[in-house]
């Protein structure tokens, strides 16, 4: 082997053993580094939409009239309303569609039951879920669905 041969093997091998060396590193502070900054930035996030949720609150309380923290509990009483009548409004299209699937021998009876009672449950929230795959926790359960949890039926 010539000389130069012998130097660039000698390098790649040590480029080898430092990449091998540092990327277990980078890999083990990327995650919980990145874990810490969108938990940071979510609950900053949190923090800007409860502020100017307090401020549409205030200024409707002084068109009105009325005390802030009555028209703070009116808009949240009137939103959970609405959220219930939008989440069954879903959970009716749901069944209407598994239906069709049902009459079409997609599904049977039992699985088109199985799947809309998960989504009745929150265990599988279909399309938007009750907060949408924006909203605290991105994908996966709800964040009143325990994951450990054992959901099968006795």
């Amino acid at each position: 082997m010539t000389r130069t041969r012998k130097y660039l093997a000698a390098a790649g091998i040590a480029g080898v053993l430092a990449a091998g060396a540092t990327i277990p590193a980078i890999a083990q502070d990327t995650p919980s580094d990145e874990a810490t900054a969108r938990s940071e930035e979510q609950t900053t996030r949190e923090e800007r939409r409860a502020e100017r949720e307090r401020a549409f609150a205030e200024a409707l309380a002084d068109e009105l009239g009325l005390d802030a923290d009555t028209v703070e509990e009116a808009i949240a009483t009137v939103k959970d309303e609405l959220r219930a009548e939008h989440e069954a409004a879903r959970l009716d299209q749901l069944r209407t569609r598994l239906d069709e699937a049902v009459a079409a021998g997609e599904l049977t009876q039992e699985q088109a039951d199985a799947i809309h009672a998960a989504a009745e449950s929150g265990v599988f929230p279909g399309r938007g879920g009750r907060r949408g795959h924006h909203g605290p926790g991105g994908f996966g359960p709800p964040a009143d669905v325990d994951p450990e949890a054992d959901t099968t039926a006795t």
